[in-house]
Order: structure tokens, then C-alpha cells, then sequence
């Protein structure tokens, strides 16, 4: 049974009282035997002195009669033996049955006194076998009786002693008794003041796992006192202490979370430990408490060989191939995979205590630019290809024939037109480069967008004048932007469409100025061949043409398109366009209305 220090202190108490009580007892009982007994012999030694002297100077005394007669005179038991032990006269025994009367010559103090010679008194405690067995003690001396030698002996009973000794015990008990019970409210207060301090300390402590770091109040005892102040201190450390760890705690879940790569920690059972947001968007994983941990990784991933080459990373565990790995700078999960059309490079380390920490990196951008890269590297190539080729052809033939004039001067026309469609070619990438790298800012000033598609239509127009192609225009707007810009723009687009429209094909130029929006739309529709629905999405890719073949026979470099996006985009604008296979393509874009820039 568990106690209470209250309870233990009281329980130690009463014992300590039952103990005291019983040593009392015994001390008492012993001492107040011992003086008694003390008391007792010299008395019974007085009577026996003088009992002995009444006999000495009784003459020719019936012995049982002078025993009765001294009797009156100490008060006490007489007895008168011969040196034979025979008892010749007792006080408390009839004449008519003192033969029936042991011979006391086995006495103890008769034989003491008879071997004593008279010097001194023998004394015995014992009980008496004449008298039922009473408890008495003896003394006894030698004397004379008619000129012959007796032992004059005495006897006193103890029950007095027994008695007095009972007496004084219940006193004395009484009296423990009464101490304990006088003592046990003090000490079980005491007690408990002392354990009311341990219990409030006591419960500080386990209210410390639960974040409650409250002090103790100081107390009057030295010791508590010590302690209350080691436990205040105690918790005032362990509060800073837990504050720093939530601390960086969040600051770590924050950077982790906050960060571009994925991070997946897999414990060395397979089981996901901890996720970022970045990792969760990029593997579609679900959300997930991780101070409990998600379910078993490869229950969670789709991609089969993600799920392969993380088992073959926990296999590894800490072996030494492992850390050799790690030592070399070698992930044991060199992989990039594949999820909703992203490229997602992902590399791998042990993670402390087992398992693997896991990077995710989306390079799908990176991928992307690389295959445009090569894209513009392999079609500028073969746009300037094609010029130079023909004007080398034609250079060559002039310079080693002598053609007629009309042979010589088609020969020198075609140089002239792919001199021409080689420097605008060079200037579309020039400007696309600027574009691009952010090297042109686009001016902030009113611009009437008819007047510029007007403007735009007359540098283009003789060009295309075999075909007999018409522009109309309808609607008219002011937008905040760079006009120089937007006639750029606009003599792209109208090149664009008069170049996919057939002979004697049309050309629409519409302008919409939506007031709630605050912006101005731009249509600029044409009847020509329109666009397939698969590849409509790329037409603002560079080099890219619907129809190549038909595009590079009209001169067209495949840049148009993606400049007019790149200047649109710079002046706050949106581009987009819609084609229908057969009947025509429309490109519209948004800028600015000029009085909502005001």
C-alpha cells in the first residue's frame, strides 16, 4: 500500500510512541521492581532482627504461640525452625498440622542463615508451598529458643509490590497514551505543512511535460526552500530552452516548406517521416501529420521507378557501400522522372537514423529552355541557311557564265530578295534578343490605334498589292503605350495574315475599347487558311509556322508572332489567338486604355 508523506510521518510517529510507551514500561516496571524490592528486604531484614531478638529473650515459649505473638508485633508471617529444618511454629499454620508441614531445610535462606552462623539475614523471593502458593519474600536469621540454636524466619507477601508496580503501569500508560494522542494533531499538521510544499512541487514538475513552466513559492524551511529555488531556475531554463527549439523549430518548417525543391524524408521502414509543400504539389501527395508520420511510401508514389530506386537506397541502409557513396558526393537516387508532363529531378542521402532524405527539383522549365534552345539553334541555322545558299547559287552563276540581260538581271532580283529576307531575318532576331533580355522598355504616351494600324498597312501594303489583298478598318481608341512599338506590331500581323490569305483576300483591323475594364481590344481577323486546333496553342513559339512550306515560299522567318507577344506583354497587355481550319484566323490583343492610364 502506497502512503502519503502526511500519512508516513503520522504512521512513523505512532510507532516511535508505541515504542517509547513500551520501553517505558519496562524501565519503570524494572526500577520500581528494583526500588520496592530494596524497600521490601530492608523491612523484611528489620523484622527478622527483631523477631529473632523476641525469640532469643522468650523463656520456655510455646514456639507456635510465640510465632503468633511476634506475629502481632511485625506484623508479618513467623516462622520458627530447628536446625533440623523441622518447622517448630508458624503464625499462619495451626500446632494440630505442623507435622504435615515440609521439612524447610532446602530453604534457601534457612540454609544461609543456618550456614551464615547468625551473621546477617538470608533473604528469598518465592512463592510459598505452605500457603496457596502466594508469592512472599523470605528472610531469615539465626537466634537461640530455651538455650538451643533456631532459625527465625519472616515472610512478606509481594502482592503489594505487584499492586503498587500494576498501578504505576496503567499511570504510565495512561499518560503515553494521552502524549501520543496530545502530539498526533501537532505532527500530523506538521506534517502536513511539511508535505504541502513536496505536493505543490510535485506537481510543478509533472505539469512541466505538458508546457507549464509556473514557479513555486518560496517556503521558511531551508532545504524546501533550496529546492523550490533549483526547480524555479530549473523551469526558467527549460522554458528558454523549449522556446528556442519551437523557435527554430518554425523557422526550419518554414525555410523547408518556403523552399522551391521538394524534400521527402522515408524512415528506414518505407514509411514517409516529413514533407514539404513543394514535394506534396510535385509526387500529388496528400497532406499529412507529420509528428505522427504518413503511410508507407510506396502505397503513396505512382511512378514505379521512384518507388524502385528508393528501395534499393533503403536496402543500402548504412552499409559501407553507403556511406562511401556519401562520402563521394554520389545521391543513391540519381533519377528524374516524369509527373503531369513535369520534369522532376530527384537525388537522395542517408537521413540521420536511417532511411533516405530525398530532394525534388521541377526542371521541367530548365528542359523547356533547353529544347528551345536547341529549337532556335537548329531553325536559325536553317533560316539562314536558305538565303545564303540561294545568293551563293546565284552569285556563283553570274560570276563564272555570262547570262543574257534578262537572265542576269532575275539572277541579281533574286539576290536583292533574299539579301532582304536574310537582313530581316537578322533584324526579327535582334529584336526578338532585346526582347527577351528585357533591353527594351516600351514608352508610356498616347497612342491612336487606328492611325498606327493605318501606318502599318502602308509599309506593308505594296508587298503584297500582286494578290490584290484589302484592309478595312472599323473603331477607334486611345491606349497608353509606345507607337513606334505598336505599328511594329500591327505591320507583323497584317504581314502575317496577308501572307496565309489567298489572291484578292481580306483583312479586318477592329478596335474595341471596353470602359469597365479599363482596356482597349484589338482584332485583327482575316479569311485565309486558318490554323489547326492541335498547333494553335504554339503559334507565338519562335520559328514556328502552321504551313512551313507555304510560310518559307512567302518569305516568312516565324518570328513575327512571338515579337508581337514579347512587345504586347511589355506594354500590360494579353495576346491570344483563334482559328478555325478553312476559315480564318484572329489575333487579339489588349492594351491599356489611355484614360484609365490618366
Amino acid at each position: 500500500m502506497r502512503l502519503r508523506s502526511y500519512q508516513a510521518s503520522l504512521a512513523v510517529f505512532l510507532a516511535l510512541g508505541a515504542a517509547v510507551t513500551a520501553l517505558v514500561f519496562v524501565m519503570v516496571e524494572a526500577g520500581l521492581q528494583r526500588a520496592l524490592g530494596a524497600i521490601y528486604g530492608e523491612r523484611v531484614a528489620a523484622q527478622v532482627e527483631r523477631a529473632a531478638e523476641l525469640v532469643r529473650f522468650a523463656e520456655g515459649a510455646d514456639p507456635t504461640s510465640l510465632a503468633e505473638a511476634i506475629r502481632g508485633t511485625v506484623e508479618v508471617r513467623v516462622s520458627i525452625i530447628d536446625t533440623a529444618g523441622v518447622v517448630l511454629g508458624d503464625s499462619h499454620v495451626p500446632a494440630d498440622v505442623l507435622h504435615e508441614v515440609d521439612n524447610h531445610l532446602d530453604r534457601p535462606e534457612v540454609r544461609a542463615a543456618l550456614t551464615g552462623g547468625g551473621s546477617g539475614v538470608a533473604t528469598d523471593e518465592r512463592s510459598s508451598s505452605t500457603v496457596s502458593g502466594e508469592a512472599f519474600l523470605y528472610g531469615a536469621t539465626l537466634s537461640e529458643l530455651a538455650g538451643e540454636p533456631v532459625v527465625v524466619r519472616v515472610a512478606t507477601p509481594l502482592d503489594e509490590i505487584a499492586r503498587t508496580v500494576g498501578s504505576v503501569r496503567v499511570s504510565v500508560m495512561w499518560a503515553c497514551l494521552l502524549a501520543i494522542l496530545a502530539l498526533t494533531g501537532p505532527v500530523a499538521l506538521m506534517s502536513h505543512a511539511l508535505a504541502r510544499p513536496l505536493n505543490n512541487l510535485a506537481e510543478r514538475v509533472s505539469r512541466l511535460g505538458e508546457g507549464e513552466y509556473s514557479r513555486v513559492r518560496r517556503t521558511r524551511i531551508v532545504e524546501l526552500d533550496r529546492l523550490g529555488v533549483s526547480f524555479n531556475r530549473l523551469a526558467g531554463q527549460l522554458r528558454a530552452r523549449v522556446s528556442e527549439l519551437e523557435r527554430e523549430r518554425l523557422e526550419t518548417e518554414a525555410l523547408i516548406d518556403g523552399a522551391a525543391e521538394g524534400v521527402v524524408i522515408v524512415s528506414a521502414d518505407g514509411k514517409v517521416g516529413r514533407t514539404n509543400l513543394a514535394a506534396r504539389r510535385m509526387l500529388d501527395l496528400p497532406e499529412m501529420d507529420d509528428s505522427e508520420g504518413g503511410g508507407l511510401f510506396g502505397g503513396l508514389v505512382r511512378q514505379p521507378e521512384l518507388r524502385a530506386a528508393v528501395e534499393d537506397a533503403l536496402a543500402l541502409g548504412t552499409t559501407e557501400e553507403s556511406r562511401r557513396l556519401e562520402s563521394a558526393g554520389i545521391s543513391p537516387v540519381p533519377l528524374e522522372i516524369e509527373v503531369g508532363g513535369r520534369a522532376i529531378a530527384v537525388t537522395g542521402r542517408p537521413a540521420p537514423g536511417g532511411g533516405v532524405l530525398m530532394t525534388l527539383l521541377d526542371v521541367s522549365e530548365l528542359r523547356r529552355t533547353e529544347a528551345v534552345r536547341r529549337d532556335f539553334v537548329a531553325n536559325a541555322s536553317h533560316e539562314l541557311r536558305t538565303p545564303l545558299t540561294a545568293i551563293r547559287g546565284f552569285v556563283e552563276t553570274l560570276v563564272e557564265g555570262d547570262p543574257p540581260e534578262p537572265e542576269r538581271r532575275k539572277f541579281l532580283r533574286y539576290v536583292q530578295e533574299n539579301t532582304t529576307r536574310l537582313q530581316r531575318l537578322v533584324e526579327d532576331l535582334l529584336d526578338l534578343s532585346r526582347l527577351e533580355a528585357g533591353g527594351w522598355i516600351a514608352l508610356r504616351e498616347k497612342v491612336e490605334v487606328a492611325a498606327a494600324a493605318r501606318e502599318a498597312w502602308t509599309l506593308v501594303e505594296s508587298q503584297w498589292s500582286a494578290k490584290k489583298v484589302v484592309c478595312s478598318f472599323s473603331g477607334d481608341a486611345a491606349v497608353a503605350g509606345d507607337r513606334a512599338a505598336l505599328v511594329n506590331v500591327f505591320r507583323n500581323l497584317l504581314e502575317n495574315s496577308a501572307r496565309h490569305v489567298d489572291d484578292g483576300g481580306r483583312i479586318r483591323v477592329r478596335v474595341v475599347s471596353d470602359r469597365v475594364g479599363g482596356m482597349t481590344t484589338v482584332e485583327v481577323i482575316d479569311d485565309g487558311e486558318g490554323i489547326q486546333a492541335n498547333v494553335l496553342g504554339r503559334v507565338f513559339e519562335r520559328f514556328f509556322r502552321a504551313d512551313s512550306s507555304r510560310a518559307r515560299d512567302l518569305g516568312g522567318t516565324g518570328l513575327g508572332l512571338a515579337i508581337v507577344r514579347h512587345i504586347v506583354n511589355a506594354m500590360e497587355g494579353a495576346v491570344e489567338a483563334e482559328s478555325e481550319l478553312g476559315k480564318g484566323t484572329t489575333i487579339r490583343f489588349t492594351l491599356p486604355a489611355w484614360e484609365n492610364a490618366e
